[in-house]
């Protein structure tokens, strides 16, 4: 059902630590769903088609896509190239668009939670490396700038490609360690990665955060220094591995209507999440070719072992957001991580599935 377009704003919450497992006590499956569908021996009785937003970057659904998992399990899948010029993912989901919401981190679902769209977390598996190859992020200076550690940021001008989010975040943790805060530097919105890379090449910005694969594209350019990497500013907050955390998440309401749908399409991203870890290189092939990108300028993230969502890693995130006095996140305990997921629908941690 379609939805009137909402206004985002920013919510007041934060999670409370401690007391938290890496799953939760799953509910009663239910054999058929609103939509009539079934999860029958490992797959849909019925195909349907998954709607979502073309990947930019190493994503699971590309494997899941290329290696046949999302076939197997009875998905066929539509990208959506982009979305309507002012639509943010989590109103293109809302608005019924797009079905899933691919590219985001916790924050972005609090946030949106709080703004009225009931996104729910349902898998969770993206990691940061120490390895540039690998890494989630990297903020850029320029190579013949006067920018050489964190003590000449005051006062300068950093780009990154949205609010709310993971660069967001990680800048705030970033300023933070280094005794700055936000007031320290001025942030501008760039929603093109190329379009901050040429902003500032031509000095218009000072710092500029790139993911994967256009960090490596852009370092490979020449030019440019790296400053920082989002794996040492995570390390520094208790976990490098855990700056990425990347979530994919549906509606309440989506998932009410598709259980069979979100079992069968946890069972291919989970295989494939495992699969590109096995794989690496064919996986960055995969990636490399989806992308249009050279093969040999692709970079990738590891996936965790787990396929189901592991609150601890959530409450990673919005812990610290809370002691960073993240926009939205001043008041410590207005939100439990368990609200945030569910693994009531994972077919592996149900049992329903082990391979």
């Amino acid at each position: 059902m379609k939805k009137s377009i909402w206004a985002v704003v920013f919510a007041t919450i934060l999670l409370a630590g401690g007391g938290l497992h890496a799953a939760q006590t799953p509910a009663t499956p239910t054999s058929v769903g609103p939509d009539g569908r079934s999860f029958v021996d490992g797959k849909l009785d019925k195909r349907y088609t998954l709607r979502l937003v073309r990947p930019t970057q190493f994503n699971e659904a590309i494997f899941a896509d290329k290696q046949g998992f999302f076939d197997k399990v009875g998905i066929d899948v539509e990208y959506i190239g982009s979305l309507p010029q002012g639509v943010s993912l989590a109103q293109a989901v809302q608005t019924d668009i797009v079905d899933m919401f691919g590219s985001g981190h916790t924050t972005n679902i609090v946030l949106a939670r709080q703004a009225g769209v009931k996104l729910k977390i349902v898998n969770a598996g993206t990691l940061d490396a120490p390895d540039f190859t690998q890494t989630h992020m990297t903020w850029f200076v320029r190579e013949d700038g006067d920018i050489r550690t964190a003590a000449d940021i005051k006062g300068k001008t950093l780009a990154l490609g949205s609010l709310g989010g993971c660069e967001e975040l990680w800048t705030i943790v970033f300023l933070q360690q280094n005794g700055l805060t936000r007031k320290d530097i001025e942030i501008v919105v760039i929603n093109k990665p190329i379009a901050i890379e040429q902003a500032l090449r031509q000095g218009q910005v000072d710092i500029g955060i790139l993911h994967g694969p256009n960090n490596r594209i852009a370092y490979e350019a020449g030019g440019l220094r790296i400053l920082k990497k989002s794996y040492e500013i995570a390390a520094g907050a208790g976990d490098g591995t855990l700056s990425a955390v990347g979530v994919r998440a549906f509606t309440e309401e989506f998932i009410a209507e598709h259980p069979a749908v979100i079992k069968a399409y946890l069972a291919a991203v989970n295989r494939a999440q495992a699969w590109a870890n096995a794989n690496y290189d064919q996986a960055l092939a995969d990636a490399a070719e989806f992308l249009e990108v050279d093969h040999s300028l692709i970079a990738g993230y590891p996936y965790t072992a787990s396929r189901w969502v592991e609150g601890e890693k959530i409450a990673f995130w919005v812990k610290t957001a809370e002691d960073n006095k993240f926009t939205g996140f001043e008041t410590p305990g207005a939100v439990k991580a368990e609200d945030l997921y569910t693994n009531d629908y994972n077919p592996f941690f149900l049992g329903e599935l082990s391979e």
